[in-house]
């Protein structure tokens, strides 16, 4: 696999997501994006979307 496949990109937010849920704090968008990720905006687009039609996150939350 590789460090921009799917499930690479899919595990970095949820785990962002896991410590700003579990450190009380609101995600920030210039933390962790299609820039830091190094990915095509489209990918990091298709990611989340992939993951909110799963239930995993909300389209808002990192918007």
């Amino acid at each position: 696999m590789g460090s921009n496949d799917f499930f690479t990109v899919a595990y970095k937010i949820l785990s962002y997501l896991k410590y700003c849920y579990e450190h009380g704090e609101q995600p920030d968008p210039g933390v962790i994006n299609e820039r830091t990720l190094l990915i095509s905006k489209a990918q990091y687009v298709e990611t989340l979307r992939m993951l909110s039609d799963h239930n995993y996150v909300e389209r808002s939350q990192l918007r």
